[in-house]
């Protein structure tokens, strides 16, 4: 009888450390995962206080062109090998973020940078055609800029004029 008695207050104990260690976990994790989101909001609340001492200050025509300021590409150089082309462009405008570029007149199409084009900044973007008569062609370019905001460019590329521009 003393035996299982002792194997119930064994067992009894363990299962309340257990439990314990379980609560302190579950705290543990809760603490952490609101720190987190502390450091999150106050990220935003810094780039929002950010844009509101822009907007106090006497520089507002800085603070307003980043609000309204896209990004813009202007051809640097195109190159072509055959059907292979390469365009390296120039982002006179603001900063690109998540770049995605697609074409309905070329199957193969790509864009370096991909994930950031920083303002004053270059890359260039590779496309090959099936035959090499062609004339121009167009892409997309979709993007977000600083605000997060989602951002769809039409572009004309001229490969006999050697010529880059937007076209809407």
């Amino acid at each position: 009888m003393y035996g299982n008695s002792f194997l119930s207050l064994s067992l009894i104990s363990n299962l309340i450390s257990l439990v314990l260690i379980v609560f302190i976990l579950t705290i543990a994790i809760t603490y952490y995962n609101k720190r987190k989101k502390k450091r999150t909001d106050s990220e935003i609340d810094s780039k929002i206080k950010s844009y509101v001492n822009q907007l106090n200050s006497n520089n507002t025509t800085e603070y307003i062109n980043k609000i309204i300021k896209h990004p813009e590409l202007h051809l640097l150089k195109l190159i072509q090998s055959g059907n292979n082309f390469t365009v390296y462009f120039v982002n006179k405008g603001n900063q690109a973020f998540n770049i995605n570029i697609l074409s309905p007149d070329v199957a193969d199409i790509s864009i370096e940078p991909k994930d950031n084009i920083p303002d004053n900044s270059s890359g260039y973007i590779k496309f090959s055609t099936k035959n090499n008569v062609i004339n121009e062609i167009t892409f997309i370019l979709e993007c977000t800029d600083e605000l997060m905001n989602k951002i769809s460019k039409k572009y004309l590329i001229s490969i006999l004029d050697k010529e880059m521009k937007e076209v809407y």
